[in-house]
């Protein structure tokens, strides 16, 4: 017994000291491709990023160049909008060396219980590698290299040059990178002016900005922002007055539709191709993607000028006018070739009941198939009952 005990401890012991080779040996490969990988200012800010639209003949309609955008300066947002950020995304922001590695194992242990990921750990300098540097692989070597570039950012960079980076190009929704652009676009003001409530509203969007998007998930979207602010008052960053003030205050969010005839076109296009790439639009900028799409701009221009005329729409009894949306489709190619809408809502996401459309597939042609009507059979216009089952029109006539 006591000669197997001990060729078992030797067989664990040897295995033991292959696993940590190997595990060495591949930090260390990791730690050497990290090391030629630049933390330049310009890469952190997509200086030298963008992504190329091109038309159905091959001509460029929009390059998204992110060098042209506004950037805040750290000493010019406020301490509110600073601790709203940090609050809600890594408390411990200016103690830690880049990695919170007790946030790490505490995730790691809520994960392994839940049976999948239902917690993250990245801290912001973490956050401003992913969004920068690295793809959204979810593989243990992609999180070491991040690791690795955490640390090399925090011996670079000040903790303030870190928030001011991280502010500057985390995304915010609706096509928003940094904290000044997505100002403008929710509030139609400088970042430097924004509000409790604001900076709250604007931190808690990057969870997610899908769903905490504020101009089509408003509930969601404040229902986060009272958390953001709950973290702040619990931190000892804001007072009890301030709180309660705040998550009794309402948002109010600018939302103005573009005035570019091809921007709904390209957003779409971007969409489909992140989806499609399993990738988020930072990393399309960050490699410089080229996409080429179905868009007839003639035909663009012609569907934009059409359901944005106000002639052919008309207000309801209630004083409401319908939004309008149109798409063309090359039957040939299954390409869309223009689409436009003139609603202040991302009608190509809208989730709605199909209505009249899905009666030529659930009605008309099961009846068809079924016998009971032929292409020349008259539907008139007329009370009818059917086993006591007796539709009307809207409005109660049959007119």
């Amino acid at each position: 017994m006591k000669k197997f005990l001990k060729i078992s401890l030797i067989i664990t012991l040897i295995v033991l000291v292959i696993s940590l080779t190997g595990i060495m040996i591949f930090l260390n490969y990791v730690k050497d491709e990290v090391s030629s990988i630049s933390v330049d200012r310009d890469k952190l800010l997509y200086q030298t990023s963008q992504i190329n639209i091109y038309d159905i003949d091959g001509k460029l309609i929009q390059k998204s160049n992110f060098a042209g955008r506004e950037l805040v300066q750290i000493n010019d947002v406020s301490e509110n909008t600073k601790n709203a950020f940090i609050s809600i995304e890594d408390k411990t922001f200016y103690k830690h060396n880049g990695i919170n590695y007790k946030r790490m194992a505490k995730a790691l242990i809520d994960n392994i219980k839940a049976g999948h990921i239902v917690e993250g750990a990245s801290t912001i300098t973490q956050q401003l590698v992913k969004n920068t540097h690295l793809t959204n692989e979810k593989t243990f070597k992609r999180k070491v290299k991040e690791i690795y570039l955490a640390r090399k950012i925090e011996h670079t960079y000040t903790k303030d040059e870190i928030l001011e980076l991280y502010l500057n190009v985390i995304y915010f929704g609706n096509g928003c990178y940094g904290i000044e652009q997505a100002a403008k676009t929710y509030f139609g003001m400088d970042a430097r002016h924004l509000s409790l409530d604001q900076s709250a509203l604007l931190a808690g969007i990057i969870k997610s900005p899908k769903l905490y998007n504020p101009i089509n998930n408003y509930d969601n979207c404040i229902k986060r922002r009272d958390l953001v602010l709950k973290e702040m008052y619990k931190d000892g960053k804001i007072a009890q007055e301030e709180y309660e003030k705040s998550i009794n205050t309402i948002t109010e969010i600018k939302n103005e539709k573009s005035s570019d005839v091809n921007a709904q076109y390209i957003k779409c296009a971007i969409s489909e191709a992140c989806d499609i790439l399993h990738t988020n639009e930072q990393n399309l900028a960050l490699n410089n993607y080229n996409i080429y799409t179905y868009l007839d701009t003639s035909k663009q221009n012609d569907l934009y000028e059409i359901i944005n005329n106000s002639d052919y729409y008309e207000q309801n009894g209630h004083g409401n006018v319908a939004d309008g949306l149109a798409v063309v489709v090359n039957n040939h190619t299954g390409g869309i070739e223009a689409f436009a809408s003139n609603s202040m809502y991302d009608l190509s996401n809208v989730k709605r009941q199909p209505g009249s459309a899905i009666k030529p597939i659930l009605v008309y042609a099961p009846a068809l198939d079924g016998g009971y009507i032929s292409p020349a059979t008259q539907l008139l216009d007329e009370p009818i009952d059917i086993d006591g089952y007796s539709p009307h029109n809207v409005g109660g006539d049959n007119h």
